[in-house]
C-alpha cells in the first residue's frame, strides 16, 4: 500500500468514529428526552389521581350549594 491510500483510510475510519459518535449522542439526547417526558406524564397522572377525589369532593360541595342557592 502507498502512502495516499493508508492516509486515506486512516482518514475514512476517523470519519466513521466521528459519525458513530455523533449519532450515538443523537441517540443518547433523544432517549433522554423521552425518559424525562415519560416521567412527566407519569407524576402528572400521579398528581391528577391522588387530586381526584378531592376534586370530586370540592364538586359536590360546589353543586350542592348551587342546587340550594337555586331551590331558595
Amino acid at each position: 500500500m502507498d502512502n495516499g491510500k493508508v492516509t486515506y483510510l486512516k482518514m475514512w475510519s476517523l470519519v466513521e468514529v466521528t459519525n458513530s459518535l455523533v449519532l450515538f449522542a443523537i441517540f443518547f439526547f433523544y432517549v433522554r428526552v423521552i425518559i424525562r417526558t415519560r416521567r412527566f406524564v407519569r407524576v402528572t397522572v400521579l398528581v391528577f389521581l391522588s387530586t381526584a377525589p378531592l376534586n370530586a369532593l370540592l364538586l359536590r360541595i360546589a353543586t350542592a350549594a348551587l342546587l340550594q342557592v337555586l331551590h331558595q
